[in-house]
């Protein structure tokens, strides 16, 4: 049985905090209503709840191979990704499978807790360091909150691993001591909100809000020209740099409005999440139906994948469970039916922490 401590109050994130927070421009950024009055998320808010379906959770003992590193930099980022996926499949294995040896998974992630694994992002060149802890903390934060679902953790375990957790936020900033780039910063509100819910502390949650804030004007600004404001990488496309972002902040979205915040309706030049999407929907649709010229309008585009750090479509599935009756839903979801492994427990979207499916309880076909 699904139960839950009663959640913090979020009386002090409401107000000027908000409408004001120093890193969204109050001109580019305005806020729809209802739906965005912090006061009024539920007393259960949660990250996470039982999905509906877990067809696509892996089922079998996986608990995990990936080899724990205390220190991520540029250059040696690949055992958090893979910590970060293995996570995933143990996540999803306990939601499933009700012979899945849960307590070797627990012990395994108090291990990785007690050897204060990847709690150091250091830059030397390469990928950002802080953008996989933050995939980390995400991940953290999932597994301590579906734990506490079977009542899988004592106090002193929860303690444990929100202490370990805790020590990767002075990392999770943005601005010039911190993460630069849009998609990182869009990452660090992955990280905040989701260990902010998790762990009931609302200043983390209100930093991870506004993280967020300061991320989606990015996308929401460059609605049918991506890249305009902000592009910087010559290793991609302006729309490849465009869905980056969009998968942070579609499930930043997510996880905002499960928690009561109306966070698809947040506008920007006119625009919302919703618009965002609908727009690389119709473009998707278009590259299904003829490469070519997808290819003379936009360029390369490697994001149909099954398996990648970030080169993928698995925003998709996320918003889709929240809005499957959307007027372009049909055509993003058989867009999506075109990814290699979308249809199976081999999607992995490795940023977001494994197949999203599992997690969410989408059901693709």
């Amino acid at each position: 049985m699904y139960t839950r401590r009663l959640k913090f109050s979020f009386a002090l994130l409401a107000g000027a905090s908000i409408f004001g927070c120093a890193s969204v421009d109050k001109a580019s950024v305005s806020f729809s209503k209802p739906g965005l009055n912090i006061e009024n998320i539920a007393a259960t808010s949660e990250m996470w709840y039982p999905p509906t379906t877990t067809r696509l959770c892996a089922s079998r003992p996986v608990i995990t191979e990936a080899r724990l590193e205390k220190r991520l930099t540029r250059r040696g980022n690949e055992p958090g990704v893979a910590f970060v996926v293995a996570l995933g499949a143990n996540i999803g294995a306990t939601i499933s499978d009700t012979d899945f040896p849960v307590s070797d998974f627990k012990d395994y992630l108090l291990d990785a807790a007690r050897n204060g694994a990847y709690t150091n992002a250091s830059y030397t060149g390469g990928p950002s360091p802080i953008y996989i802890q933050g995939s980390v903390l995400r991940q953290i934060a999932l597994a301590i909150t579906v734990l506490e679902a079977i009542g899988a953790l004592t106090i002193s375990e929860r303690e444990e691993l929100i202490d370990w957790g805790d020590r990767m936020l002075v990392y999770q900033r943005p601005g010039a001591s911190g993460a630069k780039s849009n998609d990182s910063i869009a990452m660090i509100g992955t990280a905040k909100i989701a260990w902010g819910l998790a762990t009931d502390n609302q200043e983390v949650f209100q930093d991870g809000y506004d993280a967020h804030l300061r991320a989606l004007p990015y996308i929401l600004n460059n609605v049918g020209n991506p890249g305009v404001e902000n592009f910087h990488r010559n290793t991609l496309t302006p729309l490849e740099e465009y869905n980056i972002n969009l998968q942070s902040l579609v499930e930043n979205a997510a996880m905002l409005h499960r928690a009561g915040i109306n966070a698809f309706e947040i506008e920007s030049n006119g625009k919302t999440l919703h618009d965002a999407v609908a727009w690389m929907a119709a473009i998707l649709k278009d590259r299904t139906e003829s490469l070519e010229a997808f290819r003379e309008k936009w360029g390369k585009f490697r994001h149909f994948r099954g398996s990648s750090i970030n080169y993928h479509l698995g925003w998709v599935p996320i918003y889709l469970t929240l809005f499957p009756e959307k007027e372009f839903a049909m055509d993003l979801r058989q867009v999506f039916l075109k990814v290699p492994y979308s249809n199976t427990s081999n999607f992995t979207p490795k940023n977001l922490g494994g197949n999203p499916q599992c997690i969410w309880g989408f059901e693709p076909s």
